[in-house]
């Protein structure tokens, strides 16, 4: 279903898709596709976010881990406005200052 409506000249459809695979994606261990998708969202839709903060942190961990530090910086850049007053922002901001490096 993604791959059919990420060609479409309107983002939302496929970033709602994306953010519904997301957290399937991540709990079946398929972290290079979660990866992938995530990467082929914010080509298409740069203010594109997954729904939840633990799965946005979880990507930003993987991307780091896997060497891909500028998408971990990109995914974390704006964590404060996506998720306001979220007690993962701590965490989140760690992680920044050490992407940051």
């Amino acid at each position: 279903i993604h791959d059919r409506v990420a060609t479409w000249p309107d983002p939302r459809l496929a970033n709602r898709v994306a953010q519904e695979l997301l957290p399937l994606l991540l709990s079946a261990r398929r972290h290079g596709d979660a990866l992938k998708l995530v990467k082929a969202r914010l080509q298409a839709d740069p203010g594109f976010r997954p729904l939840g903060s633990e799965h946005l942190l979880k990507l930003a961990e993987l991307a780091r881990d896997g060497g891909d530090r500028p998408l971990a910086r990109e995914l974390l850049g704006d964590f404060d406005r996506h998720f306001p007053d979220d007690p993962l922002s701590t965490r989140a901001q760690r992680l920044a200052a050490e992407l940051a490096r």
